[in-house]
């Protein structure tokens, strides 16, 4: 198939700009006269009248624009009454009311400039630094144009005013180059503003600098007798018309100015301002004496400098603002106003060097990364930002925070009492159990607090820092949500866990662990399911739960447990099915690695299958924060229930427990957690787990209590409409067998249950 190459048309303004250039180059080729002037005011007109409706047409309010074409319009009328007297009236006066044109027209296009000037960024510096930040640029402006002013009266205005002239004659002829001037300052404040990067205003500033070009040789060339008609300076007035037009023309000139960024004071703007102070003293030395008029120079020349001298000053006062605020930025976090991970870290190392005694709390946010996914990054930062406000109300005079990382924060405690170090970690992990309020949601998190003192790490940042970090990980690997004092026997316990999660790996793969159960009973105190829970027995006796299921969580075998422990569940559950208990149904943890596992859902309908159980029958426990780990997992669960499944949420009410993630969570149980039914005993807590209960109800949800260890605590709970109990009162975790022999007392009441337990 052939290509078919397409031509691309050169924009409007480009092909404008090419053409009136080319004319205005080429004007000294146009016979003098009517044609001249035709060819003039045909170059100088057309682009503006393009440039206008370009504007009209795209809807340009741009004030500063149309001033620009209007200010180019009037001096072109100027151009009109100059010729009429020249070639009309066959003579050239001064002044005439083309000049007032003129003047009026530079005027307009001042007001243009001034008006396409982009707004200045909002500034958060230090008392005073306001004024300064637009004050120091009008300097820069006045230096440039008071440099320029003392250049056009020694070399341009002084030569050519004729002393013979009228009044107003001397007025008009000194309002042009003063008006020269001005135009140039406004061209310095574009360009110190940043706005020449903007392409129409780059375009209107050419215009302006070849008028400027043009003014000052007509000036010399008039005073000398050797100005023509159609010469070059003619063109460079050309080319100014025909800039300012496809300056108007330009497909930027309908964007508006993007904000001046933060003043940077390049090399070069600075050496334009020295360079500028410099001048007049050079001029006072060389020509000074011999112009006669050292006066005017050296009055100019202290203005200057006393302008150059303020800038200077104030460019040190921002020099010393820049470095105050980097050393802030660089020791600080600039989320919180903390202090950062390298500045405490300094500041920790300072007490060590001083010999003073010290102590380093870390603080880790349980379930932070939840907050992110649930309500967005900047719910996070609100949480973040509460985290260190309430860890500072606890802080006494003289403790260091610092944010050491995301979630992370850092207590810096110099010459602490004995056991304060302990108390304040405690004090941490309770004061930020409080919900978290965000737009309206609410959040409950839990903080993990590692501590660790010179007596229990050793002396040494590092040691310390490090010492801190592992009671950190040792707090999170229990369970999160408490606190965990570095001592030498952590190092112990952490060192024996790549030990312990080897024999572990070996008992899964070996057959090694055991199944206990923990009954649940309704409010009859009838059995109606039970609680799968590991439990590992080496040398004949049962290893507690805390010892290995860390090194479990640390070397990654929570989903390979829990796969295990789902297997030996359902084998049982199928058991208990064929001996005719048909309603009871089994819980089964789930750690979050499991619930990462894209085939998990797969892997459960496959064993559900494998063993004849229907899917009704088994519940998937999870805590809140495993819950609300991610949008993933979210659907692995909703995938799980629509597979017949039924979710729990366990511990509920000691970690994220937010309303709105209870409202989206696709669950069937809550779960109570201990903590809330412990003050039952007495007579405490009553109305938290109302408000839990009737929620959970509204929702749907099936309700149990966990932790029931007491009759009054059964019987409160009973009277807030909790479904179903689990505790110690009813039976704790036994083996299969045993269990087996409860579920015969299914119309037994709980205390009798318990009995039967513990025979």
């Amino acid at each position: 198939m052939p290509v078919r190459l397409v031509r691309r048309r050169p924009p409007s303004w480009a092909l404008v700009l090419g053409a009136g250039l080319l004319a205005a180059a080429f004007l000294r080729l146009t016979p003098d006269g009517a044609a001249q002037a035709v060819h003039y005011l045909g170059t100088a007109v057309l682009p503006l009248v393009v440039a206008a409706r370009s504007l009209h047409r795209r809807g340009v309010r741009s004030a500063g624009w149309w001033l620009v074409l209007a200010g180019a319009a009037l001096e072109s009328g100027g151009e009109v009454v100059w010729d009429v007297y020249d070639l009309v009236l066959d003579r050239s006066p001064f002044p005439s009311p083309g000049d007032g044109l003129f003047l009026l027209g530079q005027l307009t296009m001042l007001a243009g400039t001034l008006a396409l000037a982009p707004p200045r960024a909002a500034r958060r510096s230090g008392r005073g630094s306001g004024r300064a930040a637009y004050a120091s640029p009008l300097a820069e402006v006045l230096v440039v144009g008071l440099t320029a002013g003392l250049l056009s009266w020694r070399y341009v205005v002084s030569p050519t005013l004729d002393g013979s002239q009228s009044a107003l004659a001397q007025v008009i002829s000194l309002a042009y180059p003063t008006l020269d001037v001005v135009l140039l300052a406004a061209l310095a404040r574009l360009a110190f503003e940043g706005a020449t990067r903007h392409r129409a205003v780059l375009l209107l500033a050419a215009s302006m600098a070849a008028s400027l070009v043009a003014d000052v040789a007509f000036a010399l060339q008039d005073a000398s007798g050797s100005y023509a008609d159609g010469g070059w300076v003619d063109s460079c007035w050309l080319a100014g018309y025909v800039l300012a037009g496809v300056a108007a023309l330009h497909p930027s000139a309908g964007t508006p100015l993007p904000q001046a960024p933060a003043r940077v004071v390049t090399q070069r703007r600075l050496a334009l301002v020295m360079g500028c102070g410099a001048l007049g003293p050079v001029l006072l030395l060389v020509e000074g004496a011999s112009r006669g008029s050292v006066r005017a120079t050296g009055g100019v020349t202290v203005v200057v400098l006393l302008l150059v001298l303020y800038r200077s000053l104030t460019l040190l006062s921002a020099f010393e603002r820049s470095a105050a605020l980097a050393a802030h930025r660089s020791s600080h976090d600039a989320l919180t106003g903390l202090a950062n991970r390298r500045s405490f870290v300094e500041l920790l190392g300072a007490e060590l060097a001083a010999g003073r005694d010290a102590a380093v709390l870390r603080l880790d946010l349980d379930g932070f990364k939840a907050v992110n996914d649930a309500a967005g990054q900047l719910a996070g930062d609100e949480v973040l930002r509460e985290t260190a406000h309430r860890v500072a109300e606890l802080l006494a005079p003289g403790a260091v925070l610092a944010r050491l990382a995301a979630d992370e924060f850092g207590v810096l405690l110099a010459e602490p009492e004995p056991g304060a170090v302990e108390a304040l970690a405690d004090q941490l992990v309770e004061r930020l159990r409080a919900p978290f309020v965000v737009e309206g949601q609410q959040f409950w998190l839990r903080a993990s607090v590692g501590s660790a003192t010179l007596a229990s790490a050793g002396a040494g940042t590092d040691a310390l820092m490090g010492a801190a970090a592992l009671a950190l990980l040792t707090a999170r690997v229990r369970g999160g949500g408490r606190a965990v004092a570095h001592a030498p026997a952590l190092d112990v316990e952490v060192g024996r866990r790549p030990l312990v999660a080897g024999r572990l790996q070996y008992a899964i793969e070996h057959d090694e662990l055991e199944v206990h159960y923990q009954p649940l009973v309704d409010r009859a105190g009838a059995v109606v399911g039970a609680e799968a829970l590991v439990r590992w027995r080496r040398a004949g006796r049962l290893v507690p739960p805390g010892d290995f299921l860390p090194a479990a969580r640390s070397a990654g075998l929570m989903g390979a447990l829990d796969t295990w422990v789902l297997d030996r569940a359902l084998a049982q559950l199928a058991r208990w099915r064929a001996q005719g208990r048909l309603d009871v149904h089994l819980a089964v943890n789930l750690s979050v690695a499991s619930l990462e596992r894209p085939g998990l859902v797969a892997e459960v309908v496959s064993a559900l299958r494998a063993h004849g159980v229907p899917s009704s029958s088994l519940v998937l426990e999870l805590t809140e924060e495993a819950a609300a780990s991610g949008p993933g997992i979210r659907r692995r669960l909703a995938d799980l229930r629509a597979a017949g499944i039924r979710i729990a949420l366990d511990d509920f009410g000691t970690g994220y427990s937010s309303l709105a993630y209870l409202e989206g969570m696709p669950a069937d149980v809550l779960k109570v957690a201990k903590e809330l039914v412990d003050p039952l005993a007495e007579g405490a807590g009553g109305r938290v787990v109302q408000a839990l209960v009737g929620l959970a109800h509204s929702y749907g949800l099936t309700v149990i209590a966990e932790g029931v260890e007491q009759e009054v605590q059964r019987e409160r709970l009973t009277e807030l409409e909790v479904d179903w109990f689990q505790g110690w009162l009813f039976g704790r975790p036994v083996p299969a067998d045993a269990l087996t022999a409860l579920l015969g007392a299914a119309s037994r009441r709980g205390p009798d249950l318990a009995a039967a337990a513990a025979n």
